[in-house]
């Protein structure tokens, strides 16, 4: 693993990379490029509520959080052809929500520096 020390305005902070070809300069640029990234999830969370989708399915079994050994998932013991569908729209319903989310997401950060200027 390659370690970075980054000092900025009194903090003190290690980068780690485990690509070994990189130059400390490549790897303070990156963990730049994931803060930003990391925002916009924390932005798409918290300001529009990109991951609160309340989708269900009566189809869909209760789930785990841990399984026993050798335990079958509960997703795995539904067999009937219509519940698996209906499992199926509702994961497609979650994925539509936040790909619409993301998309909004998009749209305000695009207005925002459009439009940052103007007073």
């Amino acid at each position: 693993m390659r370690f970075v020390l980054v000092t900025f305005n009194g903090s003190v902070s290690i980068l780690v990379s485990t690509d070994l070809t990189l130059k400390a300069v490549d790897i303070i640029h990156l963990y730049g490029h994931r803060f930003k990234i990391e925002c916009t999830f924390r932005e798409m969370k918290q300001a529009i509520g990109g991951f609160s989708y309340q989708f269900w399915s009566k189809s869909m079994p209760k789930l785990k959080k841990y399984l026993k050994k050798g335990e079958t998932h509960p997703l795995e013991q539904v067999t009937k052809p219509k519940d698996r569908r209906h499992i199926q729209q509702t994961v497609k319903a979650i994925e539509g929500f936040v790909m619409c989310s993301c998309i909004a997401m998009g749209l305000l950060q695009l207005m925002a520096v459009t439009f940052s200027h103007k007073g």
